[in-house]
This record gives C-alpha cells, structure tokens and sequence, in this order.
C-alpha cells in the first residue's frame, strides 16, 4: 500500500487488511512523503506484520510502488490503495485460487463502489473471470488494480511498474504482463473502491496517460483485426472525453484538435463516443457507475447481478 496525504481514510483501509481471515501476511506501507499525520496512524497500530517505509521526497505512486517492491520478500504480493477497503475473505479466498491453479500468476477480484460507508454499494465491478477471456480485453484493464495478488517473479520478470505513467500505470502493467502471463478474477465482491472528489483516475494526466497508452496499442502487432477496432473506438473515446474537459476549460481550440483526431480515429463511433463523452461521463459518479453496470449485466448475461 503506497500513502500520500491519505489520513482522512487510511484507518478503515488498514482496518480492513488486518480484519483478514487470511492472517500470514507482512503488510508493507510506503508513505510518499505525506505532510499530514498518516505516518503517525500507521505508527499508532501495534502489529508487528505493519512494515512502513517512509520517503522525504514525493515521488509519485508509480516510483513509491516499485520502491516496496525492492522491500518484499514474499513470492506473493497484494495491493490495495490507502482509500480503499477489503472485505474479511478477499485474502483467503484469492490465495486458495493461486493454490488450486499453479499456472497463475495474477488474481483480482470483482469490487465495488462507494462513497463514505464501505458496506454501502453504489456501484460494481465484474470484470471476465476466465484466463483466456481476461488476456482478449483491451478496453481498460481486465483486473482492479488494487484487488489483485501478483506473484513477485512475473512482476519483477516484465521490469515493474513504468514510471512514465503516474496514473495510468496499471493499464500498462497488465498490457505487458498478460503478454507473458496468466490472470483470473475470484467471482466475489472482494474490495470496495472509495469514490470522492478530486481522484487522480479522471485527471487530465490521466486522459494525456490514456491517449499515449491508446495510442501504443493501436500500433501494436499483436491484436486481431476486430481488436484494432475496439482499440480505435477506445482511443476515439479517450479524445472525446478530453476534448469535453477542454470545453469545460473554455479552450476551443484544444477541444476542435481532439474532437478531430477523436473522429479521424474512429469516424464509425464517433455518434456513440459523443453520447458518452458529453452524455454519460457528465453524469454524477454514483449514476454513472450504475449505467456501466446496467451495461455490464447486459454484455456478460448478468454475471454482476
């Protein structure tokens, strides 16, 4: 777990990692140079599987991750982000899936949204549950970055994180890791994820981080035809939505450049990709959530219900 300035939520998601029915862990704890009190939380737990590691620089989460990654010794690692909360059997029930199938390297879980109440449901998150099927998506990611286990030597084997991406870097560890390896998703609701504002995923690094990730892909040898056009509507999408953040910023000219390149990418979904951009990504997060959850349901013959 990597922490900066997190003090107003790090207790419930400490709280929730060592309420685990699955208790041989160390919990490792970097603090991203923090100039609130999460170091003194941390250090107020008395457990002695609570490791912290503390930086007098900010570093960014990407860097912070790979440096705890240098401090642990176990072949496997789990992540969860210091907002975020695990319910009792998430560690249990995905260890007994790494036990029964040698053959993975990576294990996530379905999750779900919230705001304040981590027993409080606004949303879910049911991403493909079979090895195949998970290394076939390229839209997003096939795994929630903060429920997955990973074993150290497929994550040290593909070089870590990228520290070129500072928020994005999840999309493109699982790019490069399920080249090589294979990943599963536990078909339970396993880890909530907090919604509130200012979060870093709907930043404009984040869409700058998506277009160059997009991008990369749509040049990329190794997707099938039908692939590529999944990868150009994405891509399309991603131009979109940051062409309305211009918009919002009140810069026309940034906004007509990737309202076009978000066009000339895939001109087929440019219909489509407008509706959501400036339709369904304007709605509050709770909404949207439980839109992409409706069609979610719809796709995958209900396997969120």
């Amino acid at each position: 777990m990597t922490v900066h300035n997190e003090s107003t939520y790090l207790r419930t998601a400490i709280d929730s990692i060592l309420a685990q029915t699955f208790r041989d862990f160390h919990f490792l704890i970097v603090d991203d140079a923090s100039t609130d009190d999460s170091r003194e939380i941390v250090r107020s737990y008395q457990d002695d599987r609570i490791k912290l590691v503390s930086l007098e620089k900010n570093v960014g989460q990407t860097a912070a991750l790979n440096l705890g990654l240098t401090h642990i010794e176990t072949p496997w690692i789990a992540r969860m982000d210091a907002d975020d909360y695990s319910a009792p059997e998430r560690l249990e029930r995905q260890m007994e899936t790494v036990n029964a199938d040698s053959a993975l390297d990576c294990v996530g879980t379905f999750s779900w949204l919230f705001k304040s109440n981590p027993l409080t449901i606004d949303g879910t998150i049911c991403n493909p549950v079979d090895k195949e099927e998970i290394k076939q998506i390229i839209l997003g990611t096939p795994l929630v970055h903060g429920s997955i286990i990973i074993s150290k030597k497929s994550i040290l084997a593909i070089g870590g994180y990228d520290e070129r991406y500072r928020i994005s870097q999840d999309v493109d560890l699982f790019d490069r890791l399920l080249e090589h390896y294979s990943a599963a998703n536990v078909p339970e609701f396993l880890l909530g994820i907090r919604q509130h504002p200012g979060q870093a995923s709907r930043s404009m690094v984040a869409l700058n981080e998506n277009v160059e990730l997009g991008t990369q892909r749509l040049h990329s040898t190794r997707y099938s035809g039908a692939q590529l056009r999944l990868v150009r509507k994405n891509l399309g999408l991603t131009y979109f939505v940051r062409a309305r953040r211009h918009f919002g910023r009140i810069n026309p000219l940034l906004m007509a450049q990737d309202l076009f390149c978000g066009i000339k990418i895939s001109p087929a979904s440019t219909i489509p990709n407008a509706i959501r951009a400036f339709g369904i990504e304007m709605l509050p997060t709770t909404w949207r959530a439980g839109v992409k959850t409706l069609i979610g349901k719809q796709r995958s013959g209900g396997i969120c219900q």
